[in-house]
């Protein structure tokens, strides 16, 4: 690019094109990132937001480009409250927070000067964009909690999620929310519920387990109406598109909440965990034991807890058998926490499943407590002896 003297701009521009080519090269984003810094001050916003979205899609977060950026939003900011673009504000914070770039300072000046003044001209869309950075910070932005607060008054006086969010939107919307612990706004709750009503349809399988996710902690008069409209409406066509990950949400959702799922479509999703179980399987055991497996303890605990609640007691055994290799795996691996164990053996005990081999090889897993999630406590310790007793071990 040195030969043909590119500008500060041109050089924005190839990023952001060669990121969406998901052309990842490090070095040239390095060259792209030395030829810029130092010459964003002369660049829009929308440049400067445009080319730490790059950086960020091409997985570059070490470039000192964007300490530079964080500084340029951080300064403007200070300089004119509300004056920035709501657009470049959403795209800059979720590309910093995506590389872990920015400090306290940045953030209480961003969220204060940046957010706030200008809340009712952000769209759902970059909201969204602006909670799912929020989320991804080590221990919340400084001043998180307010804007929160700012933004669901808003959308419940309103009504912009029931008018104008999509699907997408409200997954997102609601799962920072959820993550957040921002779970007492009573009316957005019930918002979230009722604007999803209309757009079931709309929702892809990830955005849909993120949405019950979301609402398992997220309480309202039409949490339980709209769960089960998802169920009888929107389910079934998803699960082909829904991970390992995706399923285990939606069982340990229905099944926490007590969601009578139709026989159809509880078959349908019985018979996709068992789909997705033996593929991680045979992923998980062509990883290297130096590697993290395919699959998370949590996640297969989700898993065995959600399945006990939900599934039907002649679908519980074929799904524990698909799901079984996995804890093994897990197991071998040293990576089985005691609260996993438990999990396992109480669904083995909900289906009257007495595999002894299983059992003997998770309580050779659990003698080294250091190594997988601590002591047996209490509550553990009875829930154990309880699920052992219900299968006469």
């Amino acid at each position: 690019h040195e030969d043909v003297a590119a500008s500060a701009r041109e050089l924005c521009s190839i990023a952001v094109a060669l990121a969406k080519l998901r052309f990842v090269d490090k070095g040239v984003f390095h060259s792209i990132g030395g030829s810029v810094a130092g010459q964003l001050e002369a660049l829009p916003p929308v440049d400067v937001a445009s080319l730490a979205n790059a950086f960020a899609r091409a997985a570059c977060a070490d470039h000192e480009v964007l300490q530079d950026v964080s500084q340029y939003f951080r300064v403007k900011a200070e300089a004119s409250p509300g004056g920035l673009p709501p657009a470049s504000v959403a795209l800059a914070l979720n590309a910093l927070a995506m590389t872990s770039v920015g400090d306290t300072a940045m953030w209480r000046c961003m969220l204060a000067n940046a957010v706030v003044p200008r809340l009712p001209d952000y769209s759902v869309t970059h909201s969204a964009l602006i909670l799912d950075a929020i989320a991804r910070c080590p221990g919340g932005a400084p001043g998180a909690d307010a804007v929160l607060a700012a933004w669901a008054d808003h959308w419940v006086a309103s009504g912009t999620l029931e008018r104008a969010a999509s699907a997408g939107d409200l997954a997102h919307v609601a799962s920072a929310y959820a993550q957040l612990r921002a779970v007492n706004h009573a009316g957005f709750n019930l918002a979230i519920a009722e604007a999803s009503m209309p757009r079931l349809t709309a929702f892809g399988g990830g955005d849909l387990a993120m949405l019950c996710g979301a609402l398992t902690h997220l309480p309202s008069p039409g949490r339980a109406a709209c769960l089960a409209a998802i169920a009888s409406r929107a389910l079934a066509d998803v699960l082909p598109d829904c991970s390992l990950g995706h399923l285990k949400t939606v069982v340990s959702c229905f099944g926490s909440l007590r969601i009578v799922v139709p026989k159809p479509v509880l078959a349908k999703l019985a018979a996709n965990v068992i789909v997705q179980a033996k593929h991680a399987a045979v992923e998980q055991a062509a990883t290297s034991r130096k590697r993290p497996p395919a699959l998370g303890g949590v996640t297969l605990s989700g898993l065995f807890d959600g399945c006990a609640r939900l599934l039907a007691p002649a679908q519980g055994p074929a799904v524990l058998a698909a799901l079984q290799p996995l804890a093994l795996d897990l197991a071998r691996r040293r990576q089985l926490s005691l609260a996993a164990v438990c999990s396992v053996v109480a669904a083995n005990a909900r289906f009257q499943v007495r595999d002894v081999g299983l059992f003997e090889k998770l309580a050779e897993s659990v003698a080294f407590p250091a190594s997988c999630g601590g002591q047996l406590s209490g509550p553990r310790a009875e829930r154990l002896l309880v699920s052992l007793g219900m299968l006469d071990l």
